[in-house]
């Protein structure tokens, strides 16, 4: 097996909403994002996933969501701008941008150091990227 990460970075602000009602202080971070491919046979060039490519389509994800303000930018459709959620979110759109999609198998976002989610995707399910986007 191969796997093989490309990691970019985004500026954007942020309030999470929690269960009690309560809502943050709007915040900014730079959010860290690592997106990993894995797969079993590499293609006639000795490539499991072009670095270029996969960094390219990343960086154009990530454009989304760079300089917005999470809670309400289109991109999370209203969802709660969490960890959780946008790993979730950008990995829908990675499968949208199509780039070797089948090959994805994780994405790792880091609000601020130590604090990471990560959304791994459900194999079994026959659309993928529905569990990231809620079925949109």
């Amino acid at each position: 097996m191969w796997q093989i990460r490309v990691e970019s970075t985004f500026s954007a602000r942020h309030a999470i909403r929690y269960a009690s009602g309560e809502v943050e202080d709007p915040h900014d971070h730079t959010w860290h994002v690592e997106v990993r491919y894995a797969g079993a046979d590499l293609d006639d060039h000795g490539l499991l996933v072009d670095f270029v490519q996969a960094k390219h389509t990343l960086d154009s994800v990530l454009s989304k969501l760079a300089g917005t303000d999470l809670n309400t930018n289109p991109v999370l459709a209203g969802r709660n701008p969490t960890a959780e959620h946008v790993a979730g979110v950008i990995y829908a759109e990675l499968q949208r941008a199509g780039s070797r999609a089948d090959n994805c198998v994780a994405v790792l976002v880091e609000e601020a150091p130590g604090c990471k989610a990560c959304f791994i995707p459900d194999t079994n399910r026959r659309s993928p990227g529905r569990e990231a986007d809620g079925g949109r």
